[in-house]
């Protein structure tokens, strides 16, 4: 009698904890951060070095003169940055079902983000903390990033900094599709 109590005691452990992993599962699928899941943590760690090594060819593929401004400035961004964005960004909206235009836009904007930050670390670094640091504060991608244009544009109008030039669209869409493009060729996410 007390080993079947017993088992059933084991058997409701396994199914409450196989549905507090899927639970914790579903939520990341919804917050869009399959990144934080322990599939995604796996996914991500198998495809960053090829990745980079992909990122470091198509960095030195660049010898032209006539290059475009997402070309220019991801020269000096390190390729294990890039890699690590384009990564994060492909496998949160993987689930989504999203089109690989819109994907590719959500990337280039992340990197484009990246890029604003160092800039206003390298121009106003003392007020440069505190906005990065209240922007951490903020939920959500969109908040953060509007919360630092703003702050950038409130300093640049007073005096304290120059005006960051925001990367147009077709910049972001070129930089997202060159990454995604990385992606399938050098790992085996897409």
């Amino acid at each position: 009698m007390s080993e079947l109590t017993q088992e059933s005691l084991v058997e409701e452990m396994r199914t409450l904890g196989v549905g507090r992993y899927r639970a914790k599962n579903e939520s990341a699928k919804a917050r869009s951060a399959e990144t934080e899941t322990n599939y995604g943590q796996r996914l991500m760690r198998g495809a960053l070095p090829e990745l980079k090594k992909g990122v470091d060819q198509w960095k030195k593929s660049l010898k032209s003169n006539n290059k475009a401004r997402y070309q220019l400035d991801c020269l000096n961004l390190p390729s294990e940055i890039i890699s690590f964005i384009s990564v994060k960004s492909v496998l949160d909206s993987i689930s989504k079902k999203a089109p690989l235009v819109q994907v590719a836009h959500y990337l280039g904007a992340r990197i484009e983000d990246e890029l604003r930050c160092r800039f206003l670390l390298e121009h106003n670094k003392d007020k440069g903390e505190g906005i990065i640091l209240g922007a951490r504060r903020r939920k959500g991608v969109h908040r953060r990033t509007r919360h630092v244009r703003n702050s950038m544009k409130h300093e640049a109008n007073n005096g304290e900094m120059p005006t960051w030039e925001k990367w147009g669209k077709r910049d972001k869409l070129n930089m997202g599709l060159v990454m995604v493009e990385l992606i399938r060729v050098h790992t085996t996410i897409i």
